[in-house]
């Protein structure tokens, strides 16, 4: 995650983009709120078998293994919101850098010149 991404958008302006590359990047927000989701349900059945092996058995090998597993379920949890936040941070880039972009070099609707300058006709 130390390498910066390359978008592979970039190199394509808005108007050479079609219906089916926005549909993709659709796709891929989709499929990484799925990727979170199966962390967390991962994260969870690890943590939720810990404490299960802590209170229905007895013994100290059991207790370590519940408390193994409990920090395994907290880990993957963790490892899994860090990378949907990288994932996302670098599609919303891809997405902001070529969702509906114009001619006219503005892009949603927004000027790009900084505050407190006006585009003159």
């Amino acid at each position: 995650m130390g390498k910066d991404r390359v978008n592979p958008y970039e190199r394509f302006s808005a108007d050479q983009l079609m219906l089916r590359d926005q549909l993709a990047m659709d796709r891929t927000v989709l499929a990484n709120e799925r990727t979170l989701l199966a962390y967390i349900r991962t994260g969870l059945a690890l943590a939720l078998g810990g404490v299960g092996s802590i209170k229905f058995f007895h013994g100290p090998y059991w207790a370590v293994a519940g408390v193994v597993l409990i920090f395994c379920g907290v880990v993957v949890c963790v490892f899994g919101v860090g990378r949907y936040l990288v994932m996302d941070r670098i599609i919303r880039r891809a997405r902001r850098g070529n969702h509906g972009e114009s001619h006219s070099g503005q892009a949603d609707g927004h000027s790009r010149l900084p505050q407190g300058e006006h585009q003159t006709q």
